[in-house]
């Protein structure tokens, strides 16, 4: 039984071509909905010098627009 699952074991590696895990990429999809937490994010750590641009409602609604526009695209 040992020596089965050894040459079973020999037989997966050979399909990822030595990789022990099989990297995948990101999907562009969810790169954009990290984008939009990450623009989120940073508008909140950086609210007040964005607040005399924006006015404080223009704030909130672009971090509320980014959460929700990020939450869409991962799938959340």
């Amino acid at each position: 039984m040992v020596r089965v699952n050894a040459l079973d074991d020999l037989g997966h590696q050979s399909y990822l071509s030595g990789l022990v895990f099989k990297r995948k990429p990101m999907d562009p999809a969810k790169l954009k909905g990290l984008a939009y937490f990450g623009f989120a994010g940073a508008s909140y750590v950086y609210w007040p010098y964005i607040a005399m641009y924006l006015g404080q409602g223009g704030t909130t609604l672009a971090m509320t627009a980014a959460c929700l526009a990020g939450m869409s695209q991962l799938g959340v």
